[in-house]
């Protein structure tokens, strides 16, 4: 790029009209505490030589989208991804033994309307919870047929992600070792 020509974030937003209109000619260097943090450019002098695009998006996520679908696929634990309606946007083959609903099924339901009760309300009450405090919660649950659940939620951009594991048939760790 050019020369930069430097201005300080207050004298920026006090102008910013001003410096817009010379972004046009040199880029700005936007500096907070004598700090550079910010450019200002035209997208001519941003863009690489002969591009009309900055980045091709879909050719740089491709390998992250295979490696996240193997990733899905291949889990024991089945994950949900629930919107702020606690609408199911993704689910992987493992919720599936869970719900008895196939994926194409799953998607678009509500999360208490396809996990066994009570566990289907558990989750969509934790779910509330998290989109609520944007901070992650654990818990176990049981399911009829005395089955045990334990679920993990995370906040996921304005969605919740729940990794849920059946927890019923796992050992109990031996109560205490012995020694000669």
């Amino acid at each position: 790029m050019p020369n930069r020509v430097s201005v300080s974030s207050a004298d920026f937003i006090r102008n910013v009209g001003y410096w817009q209109n010379e972004a046009m000619r040199n880029p700005i260097s936007i500096t907070h505490h004598g700090r550079e943090r910010l450019i200002l450019t035209t997208p001519d002098q941003f863009l690489p030589q002969g591009s009309a695009d900055p980045v091709d998006t879909e050719a740089m996520l491709a390998p992250f989208r295979i490696t996240q679908a193997a990733l899905f696929e291949n889990m024991d634990e089945a994950y949900l991804e629930l919107n702020e309606t606690l609408e199911i946007t993704i689910a992987n083959r493992a919720v599936e033994n869970i719900s008895m609903r196939s994926q194409e099924q799953l998607l678009g339901a509500k999360v208490f309307d396809t996990l066994p009760e009570p566990f289907g309300s558990i989750v969509a009450d934790r779910a509330r919870g998290v989109l609520r405090s944007r901070k992650p919660s654990s818990f176990e649950a049981g399911a009829p047929g005395g089955l045990t659940f334990t679920g993990r939620l995370v906040p996921l951009g304005s969605n919740v992600a729940a990794l849920l594991r059946n927890s019923s048939q796992e050992e109990e760790p031996a109560a205490s070792a012995t020694s000669c």
